[in-house]
């Protein structure tokens, strides 16, 4: 996609049942998707969560009205699939709050050629620590700070994709955050 106009178009033709177009428009969210997810859930499930949101979202198309943007929308729906996810893990009680290997499949980002392979060894340490602490954290206060932090969400958009108002979002940020501190303080010295 190269500007609105041409999301709006294959918005249009999507919503008419053209899937090409909707896969065309969706695309360019599914990494980033991805990465929410996997934060939300547990890495390995990331990928399946995505194309269960997807489903959602196909079916639900028509309903979409632009009031948000359709980023806002497609995160609204993934986000959703990931609480539905979890609470069938849960249901099963499969659920580990320590569940380590779940971290370990986070999307890395990082060119492997920048550093060295001892300070990649430490990125991914760190990843690690604050994956699982954000796990830790209520769903409302992970989600905001995944939203705001690791997919770079303005606050008008966290409210959109939440359904909840921006005064909302940034006091379950502050707290958030206050909550994440205190969370990684036994990881200070593995963080510095």
């Amino acid at each position: 996609m190269t500007s609105e106009k041409t999301e709006l178009e294959l918005l249009q033709k999507a919503q008419n049942g053209d899937f090409e177009a909707f896969a065309e428009l969706t695309e360019p969210f599914r990494q980033s998707a991805c990465e929410f997810l996997s934060r939300l859930t547990d890495g390995d499930s990331a990928e399946d969560v995505f194309m269960t949101a997807m489903l959602n979202a196909w079916r639900a198309l028509r309903s979409f009205n632009g009031k948000s943007s359709y980023r806002t929308w497609l995160f609204s729906i993934a986000r959703y699939a990931a609480l539905d996810h979890l609470r069938k893990i849960k249901s099963r009680n499969e659920v580990s709050s320590d569940d380590e290997e779940s971290t370990a499949a986070v999307a890395d980002i990082r060119d492997d050629k920048a550093h060295p392979p001892s300070e990649e060894i430490e990125n991914e340490e760190r990843s690690q620590i604050i994956d699982k602490v954000l796990k830790q954290l209520p769903e409302p206060h992970r989600t905001v700070l995944i939203l705001y932090y690791f997919q770079d969400f303005q606050y008008s958009e966290i409210a959109d994709t939440l359904g909840i108002s921006i005064g909302t979002v940034m006091s379950r940020l502050h707290h958030a955050k206050a909550k994440l501190e205190k969370a990684l303080k036994p990881y200070r010295e593995d963080l510095i």
